[in-house]
Protein backbone atom coordinates (compact mmCIF):
# COMPACT_ATOMS: atom_id res chain seq x y z
CA UNK A 1 0.00 0.00 0.00
CA UNK A 2 1.34 3.39 -0.97
CA UNK A 3 1.54 6.10 1.64
CA UNK A 4 0.71 9.62 0.51
CA UNK A 5 3.39 12.21 1.09
CA UNK A 6 1.35 15.07 2.56
CA UNK A 7 2.59 18.45 3.60
CA UNK A 8 1.65 20.08 6.87
CA UNK A 9 -0.76 22.39 5.03
CA UNK A 10 -2.56 19.44 3.41
CA UNK A 11 -2.91 17.70 6.75
CA UNK A 12 -4.37 20.81 8.37
CA UNK A 13 -6.75 21.27 5.45
CA UNK A 14 -8.02 17.69 5.78
CA UNK A 15 -8.45 18.06 9.53
CA UNK A 16 -10.48 21.27 9.07
CA UNK A 17 -12.65 19.61 6.38
CA UNK A 18 -13.33 16.63 8.65
CA UNK A 19 -14.12 18.93 11.56
CA UNK A 20 -16.47 21.02 9.39
CA UNK A 21 -18.28 17.87 8.25
CA UNK A 22 -18.67 16.66 11.84
CA UNK A 23 -19.96 20.06 12.97
CA UNK A 24 -22.42 20.14 10.05
CA UNK A 25 -23.79 16.70 10.95
CA UNK A 26 -24.08 17.68 14.61
CA UNK A 27 -25.80 20.98 13.76
CA UNK A 28 -28.39 19.33 11.49
CA UNK A 29 -28.98 16.32 13.70
CA UNK A 30 -32.72 15.73 14.09
CA UNK A 31 -33.64 18.04 11.19
CA UNK A 32 -35.64 15.26 9.52
CA UNK A 33 -38.20 15.49 12.31
CA UNK A 34 -38.14 19.28 12.12
CA UNK A 35 -38.74 19.25 8.35
CA UNK A 36 -41.65 16.87 8.85
CA UNK A 37 -43.11 19.26 11.46
CA UNK A 38 -42.72 22.22 9.11
CA UNK A 39 -44.49 20.38 6.28
CA UNK A 40 -47.25 19.37 8.67
CA UNK A 41 -47.72 22.98 9.82
CA UNK A 42 -47.85 24.16 6.21
CA UNK A 43 -50.52 21.60 5.24
CA UNK A 44 -52.48 22.40 8.38
CA UNK A 45 -52.37 26.11 7.50
CA UNK A 46 -53.76 25.36 4.03
CA UNK A 47 -56.65 23.22 5.27
CA UNK A 48 -57.56 25.52 8.16
CA UNK A 49 -57.30 28.58 5.95
CA UNK A 50 -59.54 27.01 3.32
CA UNK A 51 -62.11 26.08 5.98
CA UNK A 52 -62.10 29.63 7.39
CA UNK A 53 -62.49 31.14 3.93
CA UNK A 54 -65.43 28.88 3.04
CA UNK A 55 -67.22 29.75 6.29
CA UNK A 56 -66.44 33.45 5.87
CA UNK A 57 -67.75 33.50 2.31
CA UNK A 58 -70.95 31.68 3.33
CA UNK A 59 -71.71 33.98 6.28
CA UNK A 60 -70.35 37.37 5.18
CA UNK A 61 -69.97 37.30 1.40
CA UNK A 62 -69.68 41.08 0.98
CA UNK A 63 -66.75 41.48 3.41
CA UNK A 64 -65.08 38.37 1.94
CA UNK A 65 -65.47 39.77 -1.57
CA UNK A 66 -64.10 43.18 -0.59
CA UNK A 67 -61.10 41.72 1.28
CA UNK A 68 -60.26 39.35 -1.57
CA UNK A 69 -60.42 42.20 -4.07
CA UNK A 70 -58.17 44.34 -1.86
CA UNK A 71 -55.57 41.57 -1.57
CA UNK A 72 -55.63 40.85 -5.32
CA UNK A 73 -55.17 44.54 -6.00
CA UNK A 74 -52.41 45.34 -3.48
CA UNK A 75 -50.28 42.20 -3.02
CA UNK A 76 -48.74 42.41 -6.54
CA UNK A 77 -48.03 46.10 -5.88
CA UNK A 78 -45.94 45.12 -2.84
CA UNK A 79 -43.83 42.72 -4.92
CA UNK A 80 -43.50 45.28 -7.72
CA UNK A 81 -41.96 47.77 -5.32
CA UNK A 82 -39.89 45.19 -3.43
CA UNK A 83 -38.41 43.59 -6.59
CA UNK A 84 -38.26 46.88 -8.58
CA UNK A 85 -40.55 45.60 -11.33
CA UNK A 86 -41.19 48.99 -12.87
CA UNK A 87 -42.83 47.70 -16.07
CA UNK A 88 -45.41 45.83 -14.01
CA UNK A 89 -45.81 48.87 -11.74
CA UNK A 90 -46.56 51.17 -14.69
CA UNK A 91 -49.16 48.75 -16.12
CA UNK A 92 -50.71 48.30 -12.67
CA UNK A 93 -50.89 52.09 -12.16
CA UNK A 94 -52.58 52.75 -15.52
CA UNK A 95 -55.11 49.97 -14.99
CA UNK A 96 -55.80 51.10 -11.42
CA UNK A 97 -56.38 54.75 -12.38
CA UNK A 98 -58.91 53.81 -15.06
CA UNK A 99 -60.63 51.25 -12.83
CA UNK A 100 -60.88 53.68 -9.91
CA UNK A 101 -62.58 56.15 -12.23
CA UNK A 102 -65.03 53.44 -13.35
CA UNK A 103 -65.67 52.49 -9.70
CA UNK A 104 -66.32 56.10 -8.76
CA UNK A 105 -68.86 56.37 -11.58
CA UNK A 106 -70.58 53.15 -10.46
CA UNK A 107 -70.83 54.38 -6.85
CA UNK A 108 -71.91 57.94 -7.62
CA UNK A 109 -75.42 58.75 -6.40
CA UNK A 110 -77.66 59.23 -8.28
CA UNK A 111 -76.40 56.77 -10.89
CA UNK A 112 -75.99 58.42 -14.27
CA UNK A 113 -77.90 56.78 -17.17
CA UNK A 114 -74.69 56.26 -19.16
CA UNK A 115 -72.73 54.67 -16.29
CA UNK A 116 -73.89 51.03 -16.69
CA UNK A 117 -72.97 51.04 -20.37
CA UNK A 118 -69.54 52.48 -19.51
CA UNK A 119 -68.94 49.84 -16.82
CA UNK A 120 -70.00 46.88 -18.98
CA UNK A 121 -68.06 48.08 -22.02
CA UNK A 122 -64.83 48.70 -20.06
CA UNK A 123 -64.75 45.42 -18.16
CA UNK A 124 -65.87 43.38 -21.17
CA UNK A 125 -63.02 44.99 -23.10
CA UNK A 126 -60.62 44.07 -20.27
CA UNK A 127 -61.96 40.51 -20.29
CA UNK A 128 -61.43 40.07 -24.03
CA UNK A 129 -58.01 41.79 -23.98
CA UNK A 130 -56.69 39.66 -21.11
CA UNK A 131 -58.03 36.50 -22.73
CA UNK A 132 -56.15 37.44 -25.90
CA UNK A 133 -52.94 38.11 -23.95
CA UNK A 134 -53.18 34.80 -22.14
CA UNK A 135 -53.79 32.79 -25.32
CA UNK A 136 -50.97 34.62 -27.13
CA UNK A 137 -48.53 33.96 -24.29
CA UNK A 138 -49.54 30.29 -24.19
CA UNK A 139 -49.03 30.01 -27.96
CA UNK A 140 -45.54 31.53 -27.64
CA UNK A 141 -44.56 29.02 -24.95
CA UNK A 142 -45.86 26.13 -27.08
CA UNK A 143 -43.95 27.44 -30.10
CA UNK A 144 -40.70 27.34 -28.11
CA UNK A 145 -40.87 23.54 -27.91
CA UNK A 146 -40.70 23.42 -31.71
CA UNK A 147 -38.09 26.10 -32.45
CA UNK A 148 -36.02 26.21 -29.23
CA UNK A 149 -33.12 24.07 -30.62
CA UNK A 150 -32.63 26.47 -33.53
CA UNK A 151 -32.66 29.69 -31.48
CA UNK A 152 -29.79 31.61 -29.95
CA UNK A 153 -29.79 31.51 -26.14
CA UNK A 154 -30.36 35.28 -25.88
CA UNK A 155 -33.35 35.16 -28.23
CA UNK A 156 -34.67 32.12 -26.39
CA UNK A 157 -34.56 33.94 -23.04
CA UNK A 158 -36.32 37.00 -24.48
CA UNK A 159 -39.09 34.96 -26.12
CA UNK A 160 -39.59 32.85 -22.98
CA UNK A 161 -39.84 35.95 -20.80
CA UNK A 162 -42.31 37.52 -23.23
CA UNK A 163 -44.55 34.45 -23.21
CA UNK A 164 -44.52 34.16 -19.41
CA UNK A 165 -45.25 37.90 -18.99
CA UNK A 166 -48.18 37.77 -21.41
CA UNK A 167 -49.68 34.80 -19.55
CA UNK A 168 -49.20 36.52 -16.19
CA UNK A 169 -50.67 39.84 -17.38
CA UNK A 170 -53.63 38.06 -18.97
CA UNK A 171 -54.43 36.02 -15.86
CA UNK A 172 -53.81 38.74 -13.28
CA UNK A 173 -55.60 41.64 -14.95
CA UNK A 174 -58.36 39.32 -16.12
CA UNK A 175 -58.96 38.25 -12.51
CA UNK A 176 -58.73 41.79 -11.14
CA UNK A 177 -61.07 43.15 -13.81
CA UNK A 178 -63.53 40.31 -13.23
CA UNK A 179 -63.75 40.98 -9.49
CA UNK A 180 -63.98 44.76 -9.97
CA UNK A 181 -66.79 44.23 -12.49
CA UNK A 182 -68.68 42.02 -10.03
CA UNK A 183 -68.36 44.71 -7.37
CA UNK A 184 -69.67 47.39 -9.73
CA UNK A 185 -72.52 45.21 -11.01
CA UNK A 186 -73.64 44.37 -7.46
CA UNK A 187 -73.86 48.05 -6.62
CA UNK A 188 -75.64 49.07 -9.83
CA UNK A 189 -78.13 46.21 -9.65
CA UNK A 190 -78.98 47.27 -6.08
CA UNK A 191 -79.40 50.85 -7.30
CA UNK A 192 -81.75 49.81 -10.10
CA UNK A 193 -83.50 47.43 -7.68
CA UNK A 194 -83.71 44.53 -10.11
CA UNK A 195 -86.00 41.99 -8.51
CA UNK A 196 -88.49 39.34 -9.46
CA UNK A 197 -91.00 40.83 -7.06
CA UNK A 198 -90.76 44.12 -8.91
CA UNK A 199 -91.32 42.39 -12.23
CA UNK A 200 -94.42 40.68 -10.88
CA UNK A 201 -95.93 43.88 -9.50
CA UNK A 202 -99.32 44.86 -10.89
CA UNK A 203 -98.13 48.40 -11.52
CA UNK A 204 -95.07 47.24 -13.42
CA UNK A 205 -95.41 46.83 -17.18
CA UNK A 206 -92.61 45.19 -19.12
CA UNK A 207 -91.20 47.64 -21.62
CA UNK A 208 -90.04 45.52 -24.56
CA UNK A 209 -88.03 48.47 -25.89
CA UNK A 210 -85.93 49.02 -22.78
CA UNK A 211 -82.70 47.30 -21.73
CA UNK A 212 -83.08 46.46 -18.03
CA UNK A 213 -79.33 46.31 -17.49
CA UNK A 214 -78.54 49.89 -18.43
CA UNK A 215 -82.11 51.27 -18.27
CA UNK A 216 -81.68 52.71 -21.78
CA UNK A 217 -83.83 52.30 -24.85
CA UNK A 218 -83.03 49.41 -27.17
CA UNK A 219 -83.83 51.63 -30.17
CA UNK A 220 -81.47 54.58 -30.73
CA UNK A 221 -83.14 57.96 -30.55
CA UNK A 222 -83.34 59.82 -33.89
CA UNK A 223 -82.91 63.10 -31.99
CA UNK A 224 -79.46 62.20 -30.63
CA UNK A 225 -76.52 62.14 -33.01
CA UNK A 226 -74.27 60.08 -30.70
CA UNK A 227 -76.55 57.06 -30.60
CA UNK A 228 -76.21 54.09 -32.92
CA UNK A 229 -77.95 50.77 -33.51
CA UNK A 230 -76.65 47.86 -31.45
CA UNK A 231 -77.12 44.12 -31.53
CA UNK A 232 -80.03 43.08 -29.32
CA UNK A 233 -80.08 39.70 -27.56
CA UNK A 234 -83.22 37.95 -26.34
CA UNK A 235 -82.87 35.50 -23.46
CA UNK A 236 -84.89 32.33 -23.06
CA UNK A 237 -87.22 34.18 -20.67
CA UNK A 238 -88.13 36.60 -23.47
CA UNK A 239 -86.45 39.75 -22.12
CA UNK A 240 -84.25 41.76 -24.47
CA UNK A 241 -80.95 43.49 -23.72
CA UNK A 242 -78.11 45.25 -25.46
CA UNK A 243 -75.40 42.83 -26.55
CA UNK A 244 -72.66 44.58 -24.54
CA UNK A 245 -74.87 44.93 -21.49
CA UNK A 246 -76.00 41.32 -21.13
CA UNK A 247 -72.56 39.94 -21.95
CA UNK A 248 -70.99 42.24 -19.38
CA UNK A 249 -73.67 41.25 -16.86
CA UNK A 250 -73.24 37.49 -17.35
CA UNK A 251 -69.67 36.91 -18.47
CA UNK A 252 -67.77 39.57 -16.55
CA UNK A 253 -70.15 40.44 -13.73
CA UNK A 254 -70.73 36.71 -13.01
CA UNK A 255 -74.51 37.14 -12.82
CA UNK A 256 -75.98 34.05 -14.43
CA UNK A 257 -79.59 35.18 -14.11
CA UNK A 258 -81.83 37.52 -16.07
CA UNK A 259 -81.50 41.03 -14.57
CA UNK A 260 -85.28 41.47 -14.72
CA UNK A 261 -86.97 38.19 -13.79
CA UNK A 262 -84.01 36.29 -12.23
CA UNK A 263 -84.48 33.28 -14.51
CA UNK A 264 -81.20 31.43 -14.95
CA UNK A 265 -79.29 32.31 -18.13
CA UNK A 266 -77.80 29.52 -20.23
CA UNK A 267 -74.36 30.85 -21.15
CA UNK A 268 -73.94 28.19 -23.84
CA UNK A 269 -76.92 29.67 -25.69
CA UNK A 270 -75.69 33.21 -25.08
CA UNK A 271 -72.28 32.42 -26.57
CA UNK A 272 -73.33 30.65 -29.75
CA UNK A 273 -70.20 31.26 -31.83
CA UNK A 274 -67.31 28.76 -31.42
CA UNK A 275 -64.74 31.50 -30.79
CA UNK A 276 -66.86 32.79 -27.89
CA UNK A 277 -66.69 29.53 -25.89
CA UNK A 278 -63.25 30.28 -24.37
CA UNK A 279 -64.82 33.19 -22.47
CA UNK A 280 -66.52 30.69 -20.13
CA UNK A 281 -63.40 28.56 -19.66
CA UNK A 282 -61.26 31.66 -19.07
CA UNK A 283 -63.68 32.90 -16.40
CA UNK A 284 -63.63 29.51 -14.65
CA UNK A 285 -59.81 29.49 -14.72
CA UNK A 286 -59.70 32.94 -13.14
CA UNK A 287 -62.05 31.81 -10.36
CA UNK A 288 -59.61 28.98 -9.54
CA UNK A 289 -56.58 31.30 -9.55
CA UNK A 290 -58.24 33.76 -7.18
CA UNK A 291 -57.24 31.73 -4.12
CA UNK A 292 -53.58 31.47 -5.17
CA UNK A 293 -53.21 35.20 -5.87
CA UNK A 294 -55.19 36.59 -2.93
CA UNK A 295 -54.96 34.05 -0.11
CA UNK A 296 -51.99 31.75 -0.73
CA UNK A 297 -49.49 34.50 0.23
CA UNK A 298 -51.44 34.88 3.48
CA UNK A 299 -51.14 31.14 4.11
CA UNK A 300 -47.39 31.35 3.53
CA UNK A 301 -47.13 34.28 5.95
CA UNK A 302 -49.03 32.36 8.65
CA UNK A 303 -46.75 29.36 8.13
CA UNK A 304 -43.62 31.50 8.44
CA UNK A 305 -44.93 33.09 11.65
CA UNK A 306 -45.66 29.62 13.05
CA UNK A 307 -42.10 28.49 12.22
CA UNK A 308 -40.69 31.55 13.95
CA UNK A 309 -42.81 31.11 17.10
CA UNK A 310 -41.88 27.40 17.35
CA UNK A 311 -38.20 28.04 16.73
CA UNK A 312 -38.13 26.16 13.42
CA UNK A 313 -35.78 27.30 10.67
Amino acid sequence: MEVEDLSVADVEHRKSAIQFHEDYIKEHEGHEEMHFTMVLIFLLSIFCGQFILVCWRARHSRSYQATTLLFIWLIPLYYCIKLLLWRMFICWSIFSIISIYILSRAYTKPLQPTTPRLVYRWFLLVHHATLTLGVLGYAIILMLFLVAPTLNKNYLDVITETGVLLIFYGLYYGLLGRDLAEYCVDNMSATFKFSKECSESEDNVIDDLQCYVCNQSLIPSPHLSNTFAETILRLSCGHKFHDFCIRGWCIVGKKHVCPFCRERVNLIELLQQPWQKPNILFGQLLDVLRYFIAWFPVVLLVSQLSYHLLGLS
